[in-house]
């Protein structure tokens, strides 16, 4: 998944400068272009819950969506 992706999803819950602080929090050695691995995640989880405890958990659903099948309508 695209780095700017991740950094979309959390701007959108806790705004563009909050979320850029925290990536670079977890990521500090980003500088723009790349894409997220499986080894990735796992450290975008453990820093959102290092950072925000029980809510970080949550903000990693909302963001790593990844791996989750489109919902289909009407059946």
């Amino acid at each position: 998944m695209p780095f700017e992706r991740v950094h979309r999803g959390l701007s959108s819950i806790l705004g563009e400068a909050a979320a850029w602080v925290v990536l670079k929090q977890i990521f500090p050695a980003y500088k723009g272009g790349e894409r997220l691995d499986e080894e990735d995640f796992k450290v975008l989880k453990f820093g959102l819950e290092g950072l925000f405890g029980d809510a970080g958990v949550m903000l990693y659903g909302q963001v790593a969506k990844h791996d989750r099948r489109p919902r289909v309508r009407g059946r």
